[in-house]
């Protein structure tokens, strides 16, 4: 099929992959092919989507929106958009939704501190900026018995499934035993050079 993709599908493309660490090597490429005219790399960027999906069940924007921003956040996302070459792909489709769908009211204040004592493991990657380490340490300051790992070189997708933290941290959490500051780190970003041949990436096989 043919499909065509502007400035608003790539930047949504890039948002849903830059925080994987399994694709930031690769996107200088990425960029630099679609530049000189090349989009056999875009085109799998795109397929990828087509397989995974795009669409977002009722409920969850349902929740989305119920819990979202005030009217005066998003006059303030939307003039932080204008600013910004990512546009305001990070809230689509929320942004996009909230004035067409059924507004729902919930039953309690989400922007309310969530106090609590129960144990509670949080595992962030430090290249995660969908979930960035900032917000979990804002949410983690209601929660009197918690440990927040930070996962060096992790994007969203890594941080729980590096070695140290899914067969020891992990593990030993759920079985009640005490854990101390944990250093975890995944291999450092090592990008694909513009030119030349690379099997270090699928979009380049």
């Amino acid at each position: 099929m043919n499909l065509k993709i502007g400035p608003f599908g790539l930047a949504f493309i890039l948002r849903l992959d830059i925080d994987d660490a399994n694709d930031i090597p690769v996107i200088p490429r990425l960029l630099y092919t679609i530049d000189n005219g090349d989009y056999s790399m875009l085109t799998w960027f795109a397929q990828k989507r087509m397989v995974y999906g795009l669409a977002l069940p009722g409920d969850g924007i349902n929740r989305q929106l119920a819990s979202g921003a005030s009217m005066e956040r998003w006059a303030l996302i939307k003039a932080e958009a204008e600013a910004s070459t990512y546009n305001n792909v990070v809230n689509f489709p929320f942004s996009a939704a909230k004035n067409a769908w059924v507004q729902n009211e919930l039953s309690f204040d989400p922007t309310a501190p969530l106090l609590t004592n129960i144990p509670t493991l949080f595992i962030t990657g430090d290249l995660d900026c969908r979930t960035p380490v900032e917000q979990v340490e804002e949410t983690k300051k209601g929660f009197e018995n918690a440990l927040h790992i930070i996962v060096e070189n992790a994007g969203h997708e890594q941080a729980m499934w590096n070695a140290k933290i899914f067969d020891e941290t992990i593990p030993a959490f759920l079985s009640g035993r005490e854990i101390n500051t944990v250093k975890a780190h995944n291999p450092e970003i090592k990008f694909i050079t513009l030119e030349g041949k690379s099997g270090r990436h699928p979009s380049l096989k």
